[in-house]
């Protein structure tokens, strides 16, 4: 049997079961190829080696994205690493400011870096995000341009938005090509010393164990991208929690499904495209309503988190829990997210899980 079905073939429509099992097969075929992955991020230790600035040569690496949290519906989904930087941009050096809506600026604390003050650091204090930012993008192009990782040439490397994003080529294999994304980021602090989040009382026992466990193995749930949001301040940086989700996922297999039908859904009607709703708005929606998934199919699961994504769209915002009073489509009137509901409702209306299969 399975895994898709499990106990609940009787529940699910049979449409929504073969779209199930055709994604897990699907995953299961791209996951495979994750070692790209993993062999960029070899590569790059290897090049920022001790002779590198610390930030680099003590930068940690993290697998994130679709195929790490289980969330696989398309080959073309990027395959994502987390470039977490050293001292001195760490939160020893730096505190974390709050701004609003997961903004935040970084204050430096005074604690000197090998006698002095860390570069990149303004003079009233700050750290100018986006001068760091453009060097570190600048270390990981050179690492990787023209570079020859096992049987696959780095075809090209080029930014695009917050990322460094390299395009190999397998010569091996007829010239598959594969698109890996290098994501620089700064550790946070833990979670009860950071401001902004929702409070540790607040948050439910299945997010508190896998915070607990991001901790303990010296990691944050709470990261930061290099990377303000479009009109905000070249000092400002945006939370990410890219780690809490993908370890949150793949350890709760039902809303991960939900989130899985919902995907497809969104990629199919390329809501990202014409309205910027993106997977990762679906994905903090779900963790904001981790309860009200108990029990429910994938199919049930994903009728229910789109009801809840209009809800919020109704009312003019998108909650962007676990950032504390935080609407991640601050940028958009009330007009565009009344549109957007009314769109997501009239799909919703017509979705027939004997047609789910048109979205494979």
């Amino acid at each position: 049997m399975s895994e898709a079905r499990g106990n609940r073939e009787c529940v699910d429509p049979p449409g929504v079961v073969y779209v199930m099992d055709t994604l897990l097969q699907r995953q299961r075929e791209i996951v495979a190829k994750n070692y790209v992955a993993t062999q960029v991020i070899q590569y790059l230790q290897s090049k920022f080696d001790l002779k590198s600035a610390s930030f680099l040569s003590e930068a940690k690496f993290q697998l994130v994205g679709s195929a790490a949290e289980g969330l696989v519906t398309s080959s073309k989904d990027d395959k994502d690493i987390l470039l977490i930087l050293g001292p001195p941009y760490t939160p020893e050096y730096f505190k974390f400011v709050h701004e609003a809506h997961g903004r935040y600026f970084m204050q430096w604390n005074k604690q000197k870096w090998k006698g002095g003050k860390p570069r990149y650091v303004t003079e009233k204090g700050y750290l100018a995000t986006t001068d760091l930012r453009n060097h570190v993008n600048s270390c990981v192009r050179s690492a990787l341009e023209g570079a020859t990782i096992t049987q696959m040439k780095v075809a090209r490397v080029h930014v695009w938005k917050q990322t460094v994003r390299a395009c190999l080529k397998d010569e091996e294999d007829n010239g598959t090509q594969y698109i890996v994304d290098v994501i620089p980021q700064i550790m946070g602090n833990t979670w009860k010393k950071t401001d902004g989040v929702v409070s540790w009382a607040n948050l439910e026992p299945e997010l508190q164990r896998t915070i607990t466990d991001i901790e303990a193995s010296g990691n944050s749930a709470v990261l930061y991208s290099l990377f303000g949001a479009v009109s905000t301040s070249p000092l400002s940086l945006t939370s990410n929690y890219s780690l809490l989700e993908k370890e949150f996922f793949i350890k709760n297999e039902d809303l991960r499904n939900a989130v899985i039908l919902a995907k497809l859904i969104l990629s199919g009607q390329r809501w990202k495209s014409k309205y910027g709703f993106k997977t990762a708005h679906l994905k903090r929606v779900a963790l904001g309503n981790i309860t009200s998934f108990s029990h429910l199919t994938p199919w049930q699961g994903m009728h229910h988190l789109f009801q809840l994504v209009m809800s919020q769209l109704q009312a003019g915002y998108l909650d962007g829990f676990p950032d504390l009073h935080c609407d991640l489509f601050w940028h958009k009137n009330d007009e565009d997210c009344q549109y957007l509901s009314k769109m997501i409702a009239n799909v919703m209306l017509t979705l027939d899980p004997k047609f789910l299969s048109n979205y494979l």
